[in-house]
């Protein structure tokens, strides 16, 4: 069986990993699977949901606390899912990603004031500037795209979103590799 087959027989299967590290919105992320990737956000509501039945407003709870988890979930390289969507070039599941908002308590994840797609009263969960085990955050890989092209469209989404311009990648591996060292 799949592991989006497993999904529907066993919604819990959307917190653990392949064999390999990924994760089920890792593997919809390479694919590129808008409903995919919109079924494991509404899992981990579903989650976010039940444990606040559990506890009770009375408690402090996160109300996003399982949404935000399984969007910045680290495969074996420390890429989160919108790391994996960049390198396919999916803009779609880019932009899905990119879209995931929340009502946590904390502030958003990468503590920056998002641009166009900034929603009312709902925060971002997803740190667009999250670096890998490389350094490199999603818009380094999409201005590096294929190593031929850069992924434009993916590029200017980003920007579009507030992605840092100015962070430079925080290791020495891609020395050369974008120009500025």
């Amino acid at each position: 069986m799949s592991v989006f087959g497993r999904l529907k027989v066993h919604p819990q299967s959307a917190e653990l990993p392949t064999h390999d590290g990924n994760y089920p919105l890792h593997l919809a992320c390479v694919s590129g699977s808008v409903s995919v990737i919109d079924h494991l956000i509404a899992v981990a509501r579903m989650a976010d949901r039940q444990c606040q039945r559990q506890h009770g407003e009375a408690e402090t709870v996160d109300r996003d606390s399982c949404v935000m988890a399984a969007v910045s979930v680290l495969d074996v390289r420390r890429r989160t899912p919108l790391h994996v969507a960049v390198i396919n070039n999916r803009l779609a599941a880019v932009r899905r990603l990119l879209s995931v908002r929340g009502f946590t308590s904390g502030a958003a994840p990468s503590n920056r004031v998002l641009r166009r797609c900034r929603s009312s009263d709902r925060l971002p969960l997803v740190d667009i500037d999250a670096t890998d085990a490389d350094g490199l955050s999603p818009l380094h890989l999409a201005v590096v795209g294929d190593g031929l092209h850069s992924f434009t469209d993916v590029v200017t989404l980003l920007l579009q979103c507030g992605a840092d311009v100015n962070r430079l990648p925080t290791t020495t591996s891609c020395e050369g590799e974008f120009g500025f060292f």
